[in-house]
This record gives structure tokens, C-alpha cells and sequence, in this order.
């Protein structure tokens, strides 16, 4: 029972938490390290509250400016709260992707990643080939996106999906993070199959030899499965030259 405004101001409070907690952890540490913040920014159907974010079918019956005027208030309320990058995250549609990076162009000094939700090895949730997805998008905003690549699937078809798309365009660089491995069920409304998940860490020496950019997990992955990730990449990094980022979502 809030309004939008206040929910306005609860999103930049948000990006302030996470400030606070950024600095009072790089303040036990010498390392000079630097921790950027992202921006969530997630797909319209998710606001229609029907599971529609799941396959994405509102983009056929729903105009690009009533998608942006509902993205807009959200985004400037992040960039003005100091987010670093902005995560186009979870996009279900090529449709809402290719208005996410026009509108993108609004704000020249911002940089962002785009990762989609797909349904299986090779089409977003809408059913859009992913690889074409990616280049569209790529060929509209090459200088504000830093990566493109997918985000809330299992994390067993994110190689197919990210090869396909270093296949079609080398240039673009990548980006997954996946679920735990669970699988949601929309009509129960609860994930299931948790004892049969493959640690997310398993699947991460592919995604290094693909190249790979930003690492991290999403839903149902936690602290844990961070913490996993960062010391298999730093041991990796030890033999290996490659830029790397790890992403920490939920």
C-alpha cells in the first residue's frame, strides 16, 4: 500500500543500503579493490503479476511506449541513486530488449548489461532465436552495453545459448548468471526438484573456456555459490589471462 513515489524513493534507499554495506566492507580490507553497484531493471510482464515475465506474450499486444513509460520512472530513479551499470536483466522478448536499448541512448553516460530469459538451448522465452536477439540488440547500442547474455534459466543450457551468440557476433562480450537449478513452478508458485540440482560451480570451467566476462548467479543461489565462484576463478585466473567479473544477483 504505497504509492509511487514512495516506492520511488524506497528503490534509491535501496541503492543507499547497498552503499553503506560496500563501504563497511572495504573498509577490513587493503586491497584497493573496487565494488560496482547494478541497477536491476527487469521485464515488464513481471509488474503484471501473472507470470507473463515468463514467456513474454504481452510485447505482442502491449506498444513499445507503454513498456518505456513504465521502465522509465525506475531507471532514472537508479542512475539518480548513483548506480554504476544499470542490469537489463531477465528480458523474455526481443521486443522489450530492442526499446530497452533505444531508450538506453536517453542516458549517454550510462553503461548497462542485457541478459535474457530463454526457454531452452537456443530461443529467449518468447521464442526469439537468442543469437539473432543478441546481434540486433548489439548492432543498436554497442557503445553503452557492456555484455549481453542470459540470466534466470537453469544454469545446463547457458553454453549452447552464450556459444551461440560468440558464434554469430565474437565481438559481443558475455555474460550468464544462472539459476540454482531448481524449477519454478508458476501455477504452484514454489520451485521444486532441489535435491536434484548440479552445484552452479560445476558448470563454470565452460563458461571460462567460452570467455565468458561477467560470472554470477541468480535466483536460489546464495553467499555460498558466490563464495564457490570467486575461488575457482581465482584459481583459474592464476593460469589464465582473460578480463572477468563476477555478479552477484538475486
Amino acid at each position: 500500500n504505497i504509492d509511487k513515489e514512495e516506492s520511488i524513493e524506497l528503490m534509491k534507499e535501496s541503492v543507499n543500503f547497498v552503499k553503506e554495506a560496500i563501504e563497511i566492507e572495504l573498509g577490513n580490507e587493503c586491497s584497493g579493490r573496487r565494488v560496482l553497484i547494478a541497477g536491476s531493471v527487469g521485464p515488464y510482464g513481471a509488474g503484471l503479476h501473472d507470470g507473463s515475465e515468463y514467456r513474454g506474450e504481452y510485447v505482442e499486444t502491449t506498444s513499445n511506449a507503454t513498456m518505456a513509460s513504465w521502465h522509465r520512472p525506475r531507471i532514472e530513479a537508479l542512475i539518480s541513486a548513483g548506480v554504476d551499470v544499470l542490469a537489463l536483466e531477465t528480458i523474455p522478448a526481443q521486443a522489450e530488449a530492442e526499446m530497452l536499448m533505444e531508450m538506453l541512448k536517453g542516458y549517454p553516460h550510462m553503461k548497462a548489461w542485457l541478459t535474457f530469459s530463454c526457454k531452452d538451448e537456443i530461443h529467449t522465452s518468447h521464442g526469439e532465436k537468442l543469437s539473432d536477439v543478441a546481434e540486433s540488440c548489439w548492432s543498436l547500442n554497442p557503445n553503452q552495453i557492456i555484455a549481453i547474455g542470459v540470466n534466470c534459466v537453469h544454469p545446463g543450457i547457458c553454453y549452447p545459448l552464450l556459444k551461440s551468440i560468440r558464434k554469430q557476433v565474437p565481438a559481443i562480450p558475455l555474460i550468464c548468471y544462472p539459476n540454482s537449478g531448481e524449477r519454478y513452478d508458476v501455477i504452484q508458485g514454489k520451485w521444486l526438484e532441489k535435491s536434484q540440482c548440479v552445484p552452479v560451480s560445476n558448470y563454470l570451467q565452460s563458461w571460462l573456456d567460452l570467455g565468458v566476462e561477467y560470472i554470477g548467479g541468480c535466483c536460489r543461489t546464495d553467499a555460498k555459490d558466490t563464495r564457490q565462484l570467486r575461488k575457482l576463478i581465482d584459481q583459474w585466473l592464476k593460469t589464465k589471462q582473460n578480463p572477468w567479473h563476477l555478479v552477484v544477483s538475486n
